[in-house]
């Protein structure tokens, strides 16, 4: 690309920590997913349908590059982002608290339009990547495989566009006025 002489130093991401987001109803994992478009799209869904608190895995996942930002199209701005441990240590520590651990996979056996957990006070919601999925681990440990139920002959959708799908159906409800 055309820099026409313009260097610009930046701050790398100011990354929270689990434990700063841990009281939160609504979170959301970031597993295996290493498009930084991808991962920036998500991002993006994520802040639009209200799940504020995210967690990539320290591995299989990118870091906010400029590249992840530009996807988001600014979310990374409204969002708390932590990537302090991997996938199956953020599962370890937050199912003790009472998280019900959701997790989006194409041989799901839950339809996700029927999760009777989407009104659940805390939902630990998993996505993984279209090359690799969900981690093993968390599989045999979620609460829910949830799908989505697909009448096309394409075999599955873009991670960032399941992920949409799955934020926006289990998203927190409104708070209603006093």
């Amino acid at each position: 690309t055309e820099h026409q002489g313009v260097v610009l130093e930046v701050e790398s991401y100011p990354y929270a920590s689990l434990e700063g987001l841990q009281e939160t109803d609504r979170l959301l994992l970031i597993d295996n997913v290493e498009a930084p478009q991808n991962v920036g799209a998500i991002l993006r869904s994520a802040e639009i349908f209200g799940w504020h608190n995210v967690l990539l895995a320290n591995r299989g996942v990118p870091e906010i590059y400029p590249s992840v930002v530009k996807a988001a199209s600014g979310a990374t701005e409204y969002l708390r982002i932590a990537r302090d441990h991997t996938a199956n240590e953020y599962v370890k520590a937050l199912l003790p608290m009472g998280f019900t651990l959701v997790a989006l996979d194409a041989r799901g056996k839950e339809d996700l339009r029927h999760l009777s957990e989407r009104k659940a006070k805390k939902i630990l919601l998993v996505i993984g990547g279209e090359h690799r999925a969900v981690g093993q681990h968390i599989l045999n440990q979620a609460h829910h495989l949830v799908s989505i139920p697909q009448q096309g002959r394409v075999t599955s959708l873009n991670a960032s566009v399941a992920a949409g799908i799955a934020l926006f159906m289990l998203q927190p409800q409104p708070q209603k006025p006093d």
